[in-house]
């Protein structure tokens, strides 16, 4: 059992034997006092981080119209999203649509890839 804290003296009981008992229910209604506070301090935060939330999500959505945007305004094969890799350094290269996990052999060994091909 632990000692009956210096800082803290029952309010209740004055009564010996029951000190420490006392002494323990104040260390406890203080501690409920800190967490609600530190439960309020978190409510508010957690405000601020919804809005934060919700502008970024804002953001989000005017850079995607601005990505489709630009999307509309492309002519040709520059339309085409695609992303290039290469597992070897760049002897073998594969293409696939952006989100796409799929890929296509464009080049392998020493071939010469043709990225943008001219339409007659």
């Amino acid at each position: 059992m632990s000692k009956i804290p210096d800082n803290i003296k029952s309010k209740y009981n004055k009564n010996a034997p029951y000190e420490w008992v006392d002494s323990q229910w104040e260390k406890f209604m203080i501690e409920q006092k800190e967490l609600k506070a530190k439960i309020v301090e978190l409510e508010e935060k957690s405000k601020t981080d919804d809005d934060y939330i919700g502008d970024l999500e804002t953001d989000i959505g005017r850079l995607a119209d601005m990505v489709t945007d630009l999307k509309s305004k492309l002519k040709g094969p520059m339309a085409e999203e695609y992303v290039y890799e290469s597992p070897d350094g760049g002897k073998t290269i594969y293409q696939r649509r952006v989100g796409d996990t799929e890929k296509t052999l464009v080049v392998r060994g020493g071939e010469q890839m043709e990225l943008f091909p001219f339409k007659d």
